[in-house]
């Protein structure tokens, strides 16, 4: 359904580029000249208006029936999807998710996945590297705060907001937590149910609360 409402954006589109190069191809102050310019401006604002409320409408849709949504979905939201140059790129996956905060400080790369029921508290930035998979219902935060100056707690714990990394070609279980200010290196895996406080290096395995190295991988089975 959407791709014929598509193909007929377009050929409206392409048909008001066609009369307005037709309309330029005369000169002069002549009044039927102008009138044709004043009604294909109208008719390209009429355009937009019309496809920025069709796509308002089915985003509105989408998070009606909580459905699988298209990439571009996430696109106009912000998200942004990495592309490397001589690099094959495969579209990353997004089932539903949560999001708080700003959608444009999430950076994905190819073939990154993020599993149904993820919770993104997205302050600051979050990486999401090559191959990298977020297992169903994790969560990561860039931030905390302990609602401050009420809260008394806030005298010492102060306010944090700090970016999370992905490394490429990471696993993190279902459930896993992963806090502000964290990096986890290339081919790790974070066991379902951890607490990642703090940085996890590449080749390595992590599980517990919070979160210890159990074991370590030999970089030599990834190369080639």
């Amino acid at each position: 359904m959407w791709r014929c409402d598509a193909q007929w954006c377009f050929a409206i589109q392409e048909s008001i580029y066609n009369l307005t190069f037709s309309v330029n191809l005369y000169s002069g102050n002549n009044l039927l000249v102008r009138s044709f310019k004043i009604v294909i401006n109208t008719l390209k604002i009429l355009f937009s208006m019309f496809q920025n409320i069709k796509d308002k409408i089915k985003f509105k849709l989408y998070d009606i029936l909580e459905g699988k949504r298209p990439l571009y979905y996430y696109e106009k939201k912000g998200v942004h999807f990495i592309k490397e140059d001589g690099k094959e790129w495969i579209k990353p996956i997004i089932e539903p998710i949560t999001v708080e905060g700003d959608y444009s400080q999430i950076y994905m790369h190819s073939n990154s996945v993020l599993r149904k029921g993820c919770f993104l508290l997205a302050r600051v930035r979050i990486e999401l590297g090559e191959n990298s998979t977020i297992a169903y219902g994790s969560t990561i935060l860039t931030g905390a705060n302990p609602h401050g100056p009420r809260n008394l707690l806030a005298r010492i714990y102060e306010k944090k907001r700090a970016p999370v990394i992905i490394e490429d070609n990471v696993w993190v279980g279902a459930r896993a937590i992963i806090l502000p200010g964290v990096t986890i290196g290339r081919c790790s895996v974070v066991a379902a149910g951890s607490l990642v406080n703090r940085d996890v290096p590449p080749y390595s395995v992590v599980a517990g609360v919070p979160a210890k190295v159990v074991k370590q991988l030999d970089p030599a089975i990834f190369e080639g």
